[in-house]
């Protein structure tokens, strides 16, 4: 070993060192881009995967199967063809016709309170419902604030609490639009 310079033992260790370190980065490097490209798949995946949402699309379809929808349209339209102030209007429809809209809020319920949950995306709940979805919402808007208000300190205030935010966040896509898909020619 020299004297002045040091040993050769330490210029070794010196050297084990920034190896250690460099492929230590290296790795780290690596890592990250790997949970950045996972989670940026898996953010793609949730967005547009369908089959997140078709267990709702089926549920959606058996309210029509079992004339559940075309009940709850006739009770709409006959509301639509009256005069006067919304909430009068549906207090005037006799409770066990109001009720037959209750299936239709129910499912819309739990597209709410599914994408609430994040099980999907709003664009998946936009794509699959935003027609459904507005249509229904614009004739019972009322109607779940007259139930709501007639169901105060019954514990059912909370009843269809998720609809107003699925309508505003599908809403909100329609409003800014979707971007068109490039053809590629």
């Amino acid at each position: 070993a020299s004297m002045v310079g040091g040993n050769e033992h330490s210029c070794r260790l010196m050297a084990f060192f920034w190896v250690f370190l460099f492929v230590g980065v290296g790795c780290l490097c690596f890592l990250i881009c790997m949970i950045v490209s996972k989670t940026k798949t898996e953010c793609q995946r949730r967005t547009f995967d369908p089959a997140s949402i078709a267990f709702l699309q089926t549920a959606f379809e058996q309210l029509e199967t079992n004339r559940k929808r075309d009940r709850a349209a006739e009770v709409c339209l006959k509301f639509l063809k009256m005069e006067g102030e919304e909430k009068d209007r549906w207090k005037r429809i006799p409770k066990n016709e109001r009720e037959e809209v209750e299936p239709v809020l129910d499912f819309l319920e739990d597209v709410g309170y599914y994408l609430n949950g994040d099980v999907f995306s709003d664009e998946l709940a936009h794509h699959n419902f935003f027609h459904w979805i507005r249509g229904w919402y614009s004739v019972l808007k009322t109607y779940i604030e007259l139930y709501q208000e007639e169901k105060e300190g019954e514990d059912e205030t909370t009843t269809y609490c998720w609809i107003e935010s699925l309508y505003g966040r599908t809403a909100e896509i329609e409003r800014e639009g979707t971007e068109k898909p490039k053809l590629w020619l």
